[in-house]
């Protein structure tokens, strides 16, 4: 389920256009004007180092530095070492303007139910 209300934050999982027949749910971690990088396994966010759960895939390769334009985001999927997402250069910032929504829950299959963190 999505819904768009109000600006992304870090840490939201956010639907978003990737192309005209396509859409992606990723993760946002960085929003325009902050640094972002990948150093030795770790995020790194304005030079400060992102604590995450353990719930992610780690093999993250080094990545950056990079200063998020103004009026995108960047994004990671949570599978970190299969992810298409803004260290891909076919993806890159995210427009805000593409956003659709902030994800919540997952509705299907029924069998699936779950709320997103």
């Amino acid at each position: 389920f999505i819904y768009r209300l109000q600006e992304p934050e870090r840490n939201d999982i956010v639907v978003f256009r990737y192309s005209p027949n396509r859409d992606f749910i990723k993760r946002v971690v960085a929003l325009e004007g902050d640094k972002f990088e990948i150093r030795q396994g770790n995020i790194y966010v304005n030079d400060n180092i992102v604590e995450e759960s353990g719930h992610f895939d780690n093999g993250l390769e080094d990545y950056g530095p990079v200063v998020v334009p103004s009026g995108h985001i960047f994004v990671l999927g949570d599978n970190r070492a299969n992810s298409m997402d803004s260290r891909d250069s076919s993806v890159g910032f995210v427009d805000v303007r593409e956003i659709k929504g902030k994800a919540f829950f997952v509705f299907w299959p029924l069998s699936e139910f779950r709320f997103l963190s």
